[in-house]
């Protein structure tokens, strides 16, 4: 028997897909999405409770629960993992304020201490309502998420009666993309992910000059995570409150994509979060703040292992972890999963980057004697190192002790639904790749994906590793500045670089090589690339120029083009040339003389 099944703990952090299907799928009343958007052929998940109580609401996913108050001082969101509803990890996020301020020092963000606050939309004496749970269905009427919508409007007789805000809240049962004013796309992770819709109407600005500001407060409950903050995100562990840096203002004559700006302060482990938005005065305003959890759901048929050490609450510095000889243990961390195993014994000392969203890695040992093993798990490389232009945000830097003879085998776990979730990118699969830094460049490494869904590569050494996806390059628009000169011309040499969905690909190396001459044609930006070729070490002949480009993380290109290069005139012809013509004109003078 596994030794997981024993260990509750360790069932919380990889059973995060336990399906659920005592409990029934509701069905609401349809309401199409007011944002275009597709659904993507991806992992399903049952909206297993969708339940409505006064002003408060909450919505379960099999991964995913959800629950708002909304209260007439602070409405707020809790969310957790549904499996970990005994022992549970509760994220929040509180809607305080919205009010106009003067930008009085013109930072573009607001500033208690340097702006001055104008009006305040006040809680406590608003109206409140909540409408829902409605469906929401795509263009073909299929159902893909369920909805709330909960409204705050000012009462009657105040200087912002008129005014409204809704929190438009949304969840999907698969993944799905976003296309917002400006063709700005992002995903909305399903099952995983609360898509809240801020949409403001009818706000009375005093001055043109003023901007709005919507306060929130994020925390965890038991306030036990350190939380991490970007500029467009604060992140707990697993969970996190993001919003995009653009919003959308809108009226009968059109849309408008304008900046979001944003501030912060802390309150011991909670962060304050003043979304600032540019004056939209005569017209509504929509911004797209979502909430939810680290969506990588646990491989479905774990390995086997010895040994569990928990350290669940916490994001490891210099962790020292020994892994006695032929057992396997399962280190679990709030961002990362290691299994590691070796027939000898081994001392790690694990540091993981907190911006690091949840993996699952195996490492496998064969040394030929003890060693001692420095791990440090990061989003980007140390900074003598090239960053990949394809990479998943995923870096290891494994150092040994000293130089040992090992073999090893290196696994990741890929979903690529959450993996695309989290990168915000598309991303092919079978074209992800280990990959290691010689010193120089990246080396990649023949790996392939098992039958559990891991990403598997085996090395006799460390360095730093990575997963890279391998993408083609393509030559375009290859010329010469003149296909046939004469020996001693400069010919130039013009190549675009991209990727193969037309992207231009910058710092690549791109060369030519004309007989035994190869040159390196310098990077002009946005993919162009221009070199010169130097005819005088060529004999006359019709020559293939071949053209090279390749960068790290890529497949390389070649294309050819063709040169004739002709012979000069050599001197003594001209020489002779010369003689004759000044003999000529010496024989017409001399006859016109007699």
């Amino acid at each position: 028997m596994k030794l997981w099944k024993q260990h509750p703990l360790f069932a919380l952090a990889f059973i995060a897909l336990i399906i659920l299907s005592s409990l029934p799928v509701i069905n609401y009343a349809s309401m199409p999405p007011q944002v275009p958007g597709r659904a993507r052929e991806r992992p399903s998940w049952d909206i297993r409770a969708a339940a409505r109580n006064g002003r408060n609401f909450t919505i379960s996913t099999d991964l995913f629960t959800v629950r708002f108050a909304g209260s007439l001082e602070v409405p707020k969101f809790q969310y957790w993992y549904t499996t970990e509803e005994e022992n549970r990890t509760v994220y929040q996020v509180f809607f305080h304020q919205l009010f106009e301020f003067n930008d009085t020092n013109g930072d573009g963000v607001y500033n208690a201490t340097d702006d001055k606050m104008e009006q305040m939309f006040a809680l406590p004496s608003a109206n409140l309502s909540l409408v829902g749970p409605e469906e929401i269905t795509d263009e073909e009427g299929k159902v893909i998420g369920v909805r709330f919508n909960f409204t705050i409007s000012g009462r009657m007789g105040g200087g912002l009666s008129g005014a409204n805000i809704t929190l438009q809240c949304s969840l999907y049962n698969e993944t799905y993309t976003h296309t917002v004013a400006g063709e700005i796309k992002y995903n909305v992770t399903g099952g995983a992910e609360l898509k809240i819709d801020v949409i403001i109407h009818s706000w009375p600005f005093k001055d043109d000059d003023n901007m709005l500001c919507l306060w929130w407060s994020v925390n965890q409950q038991d306030a036990t995570i350190e939380p991490t903050i970007s500029e467009n995100s604060v992140t707990f562990g697993r969970g996190y409150f993001r919003w995009l840096s653009n919003a959308t203002i809108y009226n009968g004559d059109g849309t408008e994509t304008v900046n979001v700006t944003s501030s912060f302060n802390r309150t011991g482990r909670t962060v304050n979060v003043y979304m600032c938005y540019p004056n939209f005065k005569d017209r509504s305003l929509i911004h797209d703040p979502s909430l939810g959890v680290a969506p990588i759901p646990a491989p479905e048929d774990t390995p086997a292992f010895d040994e569990l050490q928990d350290y669940l609450n916490r994001v490891p510095i210099d962790l020292s972890v020994r892994v006695s000889a032929n057992r396997s243990a399962a280190l679990l961390f709030q961002n990362l999963v290691m299994i590691v195993n070796s027939g000898k014994n081994v001392d790690l000392k694990i540091t993981v980057d907190s911006k690091v969203v949840m993996h699952y890695f195996s490492l496998s040992l064969v040394p030929e004697e003890t060693l001692s093993l420095t791990i440090n798990v990061t989003v980007s490389p140390p900074a003598d190192v090239t960053i990949l232009d394809n990479d998943i945000d995923f870096y290891l830097n494994i150092e040994p002790n000293e130089t040992v003879t090992l073999e090893a085998t290196l696994k990741l776990y890929i979903d690529e639904a959450s993996l695309e979730a989290a990168l915000g990118r598309d991303i092919s699969v079978p074209r992800l790749s280990w990959a290691y830094w010689d010193g120089s460049r990246w080396v990649l490494v023949d790996s392939l994906i098992d039958s559990e869904g891991y990403l598997v590569a085996n090395t006799t050494h460390f360095s730093v590793w990575t997963v890279v996806e391998v993408v083609p390059l393509q030559i375009t628009g290859a010329q010469l500045s003149e296909e046939t000169v004469t020996k001693g011309d400069t010919v130039t040499i013009s190549a675009t670089v991209e990727d193969d969905a037309n992207n231009p690909v910058a710092g690549a190396t791109v060369t030519a090589t004309v007989g035994d001459t190869t040159i390196t044609l310098t990077d002009l930006g946005n993919g162009n690339y221009q070199g010169t070729i130097d005819t005088s070490t060529l004999e006359p002949d019709v020559y293939t120029i071949t053209i090279t480009a390749e960068k790290d993380g890529y497949t390389p290109d070649t294309e050819t083009l063709s040169l004739t290069v002709e012979a000069a005139t050599p001197w003594t012809t001209y020489a002779l040339i010369a003689l004759v013509v000044a003999a000529i004109v010496i024989a017409v003078i001399l006859a016109r003389r007699r």
